[in-house]
């Protein structure tokens, strides 16, 4: 049995779907270069998937296009005569839109789907939740996150399929408390942790107390790992033994517990990623060139689109909000 709160809810696209979306909109532009081109064509020939994920947008949006647009009557055709001089705002971004609802098909059946279908626990963008376990431990979710739950009279299990969580474990010597993420294994006993999942690779970060990250089963090496204590932090890939990082700081990494994301020098790509984590209606960062600017602030998780806002200010960025759910940034000629 278990105890939950948690905050309001989301949903949104996984990196890949995003991804594809925005190269499937540059590739629809006039403005589309032979680099740009030869740069997809690339990173389509680099896995399937890659390719499977343009695909299925490029017919979502092909679906989109050939619905028939509505006919103005008269009494509205003298009024747009003038606007018609010129692309509209609306015409410009266009594009943006039919990505847009590209993407909203694309959610419905992405893995953070499947990832929750076969969880315990779990939340959306912009959604966090304590869950209290049998034992007495409490299980803080970050956005977007899902564990499964497996405790016996011999042992405490728990995997963290998708996101971030930040692990409060009751002692009992008796029985190890676990997380198993993307194969490798984090042993404790009584301590406080966080583990993360991100793209391809996995973060264990320690608050207080010591714990174990082993390398993943199967492995000849399998019991061995690397032990952190407090303040200490280790990261691995897929199917990879741990690495201990240096010059982390714990506390900015687990600033999310208190409704914060810290960020110190890093480029706008980075921001926009770690935005999108907690932001219910995806941002979509267009310009590759403009992701490379770098961003230090510090921001509330709970209202991301001020946190666009503030970058908006100190950027030459324009943020296009597209049906009160999608931000879209350009080059503020966009």
């Amino acid at each position: 049995m278990t105890s939950e709160h948690r905050s309001a809810s989301g949903t949104a696209p996984d990196a890949l779907t995003e991804e594809a979306a925005r190269r499937l909109v540059r590739l629809q532009s006039d403005a589309v270069t032979d680099a740009e081109r030869r740069d997809t064509e690339a990173w389509l020939a680099a896995n399937p998937q890659h390719r499977a994920a343009l695909d299925g947008l490029r017919a979502v949006w092909s679906a989109l296009d050939a619905m028939p647009d509505p006919r103005p009557t008269d009494s509205v055709l003298p009024m747009r005569r003038n606007a018609a001089a010129r692309p509209s705002v609306s015409r410009r971004i266009a594009p943006l839109a039919l990505m847009a609802a590209s993407l909203a098909v694309a959610a419905l059946f992405g893995p953070a789907t499947l990832d929750r279908l076969g969880s315990d626990h779990s939340t959306a963008a912009g959604e966090w939740r304590t869950v209290t376990l049998v034992d007495g431990s409490q299980v803080q979710l970050n956005t977007d996150s899902a564990i499964a739950v497996d405790f016996s009279g011999s042992s405490r299990r728990v995997t963290l399929r998708r996101g971030e969580a930040f692990f409060t474990v009751t002692s009992d010597r008796s029985r190890p408390f676990e997380v198993t993420a993307m194969g490798a294994v984090t042993r404790v006993v009584g301590t406080r942790f966080a583990v993360r999942r991100m793209d391809g690779s996995t973060r264990v970060a320690v608050e207080e107390g010591t714990v174990e990250v082993h390398c993943p089963a199967g492995m000849a090496s399998a019991e061995d790992g690397v032990r952190l204590t407090a303040g200490e932090t280790a990261r691995y890939e897929q199917g990879a033994c741990p690495v201990r990082e240096t010059g982390l700081n714990v506390a900015r990494l687990t600033a999310w517990r208190d409704g914060r994301v810290v960020f110190d020098d890093r480029s706008l790509s980075e921001v926009v990623g770690e935005l999108n984590r907690y932001r219910p209606g995806p941002i979509i960062l267009l310009d590759s060139k403009l992701g490379e600017r770098r961003v230090t602030g510090v921001f509330d998780i709970r209202d991301p689109d001020r946190a666009l806002s503030a970058i908006e200010q100190v950027l030459p960025i324009r943020v296009h909000r597209i049906a009160g759910y999608f931000a879209v940034l350009t080059g503020q000629e966009g």
